[in-house]
């Protein structure tokens, strides 16, 4: 977890659940990513599924993706599954893939 008061430059990689309060300046590979309403992400992000409440400003690639009312999102959103609540802001196209992650280790 990168609490409200963390500012993290640089890349960050997991294998497990990286939930987001604070701000990260890098890109996130994750099994799951979660950016809370205060967190910002400032970079791509790369996870089996995120989650996002607070601002991402960068491309997101996840199979599934959840943007609730209070995300805003700045970038492209490629996904398999795809849920945007009422009163979110998207700017971005938003490309359906059947294997999203997998089209990202082709050449």
């Amino acid at each position: 977890m990168i609490g409200d008061a963390a500012i993290i430059v640089g890349d960050l990689t997991s294998e497990g659940e990286i939930e987001v309060q604070g701000t990260v300046e890098g890109n996130i590979r994750s099994r799951k990513v979660k950016v809370g309403e205060g967190g910002e992400v400032h970079g791509e992000i790369v996870a089996e599924a995120v989650d996002i409440h607070g601002l991402v400003e960068g491309p997101v690639v996840a199979a599934i993706v959840s943007v609730a009312r209070t995300a805003r999102v700045i970038g492209h959103i490629t996904h398999r599954e795809l849920s945007i609540e009422p009163g979110a802001y998207l700017e971005g196209r938003r490309p359906w893939r059947l294997h999203p992650l997998e089209d990202l280790k082709r050449p």
